[in-house]
């Protein structure tokens, strides 16, 4: 393994891969690449490389001129043709983890079981480019043609055009859920799965290079030419559109498309890296060493890989074997829209909710709705409100929800955009959650809160007290009132860390059997936190009147109850999430 650095060369040993392919550990600044290079030294046999592709299990796969060979991290392992094959061009994964392989000369089949070679459809005998395996069907674009392979190995033929045509000539493919996008030197032809027709876009009169290589995304390809860089081309309206940014001498020879992120290879400029949102080139290197004093071994690039690690594989022309390079942190770009570009602000706080951005500054936070192109602005200012710093967001019904340094919580209506303020102004908001029960819970420097769905305070309490205590205090809730189990309404029992509560039903009646902390019996002498919450709602549920039965010689439980709740504090939990009824 050779590292890239100007008047240096390092052999180290292999076992760094496995660091590299797991973890990012390269303390690398943001788009700055570490370049290495595998070649015979490495392992690998022949330093040919025409195709690259990463498997599900994580292997990388190389195809050179008579071979394919599998990298794990560590060690190449080579796998021989058993005849000359001239050129490998795409290697596919399909079923049993067995791989189709492309040559000049044909089809193969690749049995990871037997580790043997397999020449299948010896009537494809002319060069392969592309593969893609959908729904257990093969379909193979051939120098000849399309030629379409079923589970029951039954083989169909497709020919763009009846005369000889460059648009019979397949060099490359993208499929979606809908469509397999072949690509020829003169343009692009589709074929829907459903129905099996053919659609075919030619060239523009503009367009004057031969097409080489293609990749894409939901909604355009983006097309390699062999002098004019690289074209994007429209798949719903079926349009070529203008030139992307100039890469390099032009010259398209492989493309790899991760994140937004469009890796274009070149034949005689190395490697350039083009921000699609931005349509501007973000990073490139090459023989000639870069700022960072790195550099490929070739300018001459075959065919790329930037694969789900953010690791850029590239195979050279000239038997230079592979570079290959990592990004620390995934290229990136200044988020824009509407024109706008939010750089150089500082943000405390992110929140994604449907289509809404919601972003926190110290003075104030931005709504962006995407589907409406919509940015708006909310200051802090002392004649409406003072947010100060935004510290926290969250959807509460239909509305956002805002927290601030010292400012309160506000509401925000998406509908109309109006503000209004729920809390006291000196509060400092840290985090809101929201319980199953559709109650608001906010912590803040000045204890927890909850409000219910109409953002209304819903008092709780909190105190200390010994286990002999809450014993006292379960089973006089538990036995001491008439209906036995009527006041275990929700969020009005006492609630503490750990603890589980296990009660003895009889007909009809209830007793309290065992009261367990992290599954140890509760201790006299244990000290706990006892948190609950009780409304006036909540507590109409307990005994109403003198009939209820006693839980001390003149105290009803009832009494008892709220005696224990106007401790002072806040919290909630559910009482079924933690008792066992027996």
């Amino acid at each position: 393994m050779k590292i890239h650095k100007r008047g240096e060369t390092q052999i180290a040993e292999f076992i760094v891969f496995v660091i590299l392919l797991v973890c990012h550990v390269f303390p690398l600044q943001a788009n700055v690449a570490v370049v290495r290079n595998l070649d015979n030294g490495s392992g690998l046999q022949d330093p040919q490389v025409n195709c690259i592709t990463k498997d599900s299990k994580g292997f990388i796969w190389f195809g050179t001129l008579n071979t394919i060979q599998r990298f794990d991290g560590v060690r190449f392992k080579c796998f021989n043709f058993p005849e000359w094959v001239e050129k490998v061009f795409v290697i596919k994964e399909i079923e049993n983890n067995d791989f189709w392989v492309g040559t000049n000369k044909g089809l193969w089949k690749y049995e990871v079981r037997s580790g043997t070679f397999l020449r299948i459809y010896a009537e494809i005998n002319f060069p392969v480019r592309s593969l893609c395996y959908i729904n257990g069907k093969v379909y193979v674009g051939t120098s000849n043609g399309i030629y379409i392979i079923d589970t029951k190995q039954k083989m169909e033929h497709l020919r763009v055009t009846d005369e000889v045509s460059a648009y019979n000539q397949i060099i490359g493919a993208y499929a979606t859920a809908k469509d397999i996008w072949f690509l020829s030197p003169e343009g692009v032809i589709a074929y829907t799965l459903s129905t099996g027709s053919i659609r075919v876009y030619g060239k523009e009169a503009k367009l004057t290079s031969k097409f080489s290589c293609i990749v894409g995304d939901d909604k355009q390809l983006y097309i390699g030419t062999t002098t004019h860089g690289v074209v994007a081309f429209d798949m719903l309206s079926g349009k070529y559109s203008s030139f992307l940014p100039m890469v390099g001498n032009n010259r398209i020879s492989a493309l790899s498309l991760h994140d937004g992120i469009l890796c274009c290879g070149t034949l005689g400029s190395g490697v350039s890296f083009i921000s699609l949102p931005e349509q501007e080139i973000v990073h490139s290197i090459s023989t000639m060493p870069n700022d960072n004093d790195e550099y490929l071994t070739s300018d001459m690039v075959s065919c790329l890989l930037l694969d789900d690690l953010n690791v850029l594989w590239i195979g050279g022309t000239r038997y230079t074997g592979i570079d290959y390079l990592q990004f620390r942190n995934k290229a990136f770009h200044s988020y824009r829209i509407r024109n706008q570009e939010l750089r150089n602000i500082t943000f405390d706080c992110l929140y994604l909710v449907d289509d809404v951005k919601l972003l926190g500054t110290p003075n104030g936070f931005y709504y962006i709705c995407n589907s409406k192109s919509q940015i708006e602005y909310f200051p802090s200012s002392p004649e409406r409100f003072s947010f100060g710093a935004i510290s926290t967001f969250i959807k509460f019904n239909d509305d956002i929800l805002i927290g601030t340094k010292g400012g309160g919580a506000y509401k925000l209506n998406r509908q109309t955009l109006q503000i209004s303020r729920f809390t006291d102004i000196n509060l400092t908001v840290n985090s809101f959650t929201i319980d199953n029960q559709g109650r608001l819970w906010m912590t803040t420097l000045d204890g927890l809160h909850c409000y219910n769905e109409q953002l209304k305070v819903e008092k709780s309490r909190q105190r200390t007290m010994t286990g002999a205590e809450l014993k006292e205090l379960v089973r006089a809730y538990v036995e001491g009132c008439e209906g036995g189990f009527v006041p275990f309404n929700r969020g009005s029992l006492p609630i503490v860390s750990g603890i589980a509560v296990e009660v003895k039903e009889n007909n009809g009646s209830y007793t309290l059997t065992g009261i367990t902390r992290n599954g140890q019996p509760l201790r006299d002498d244990d000290t706990v936190t006892v948190t609950c919450l009780a409304t006036e709602k909540q507590m109409a549920a307990l005994p109403a009147s003198e009939s209820g039965t006693s839980a001390g010689e003149d105290t009803w439980v009832k009494n008892t109850w709220r005696d224990h709740v106007s401790g002072g504090g806040a919290a909630l939990a559910e009482p079924e999430n933690y008792i066992t009824l027996r």
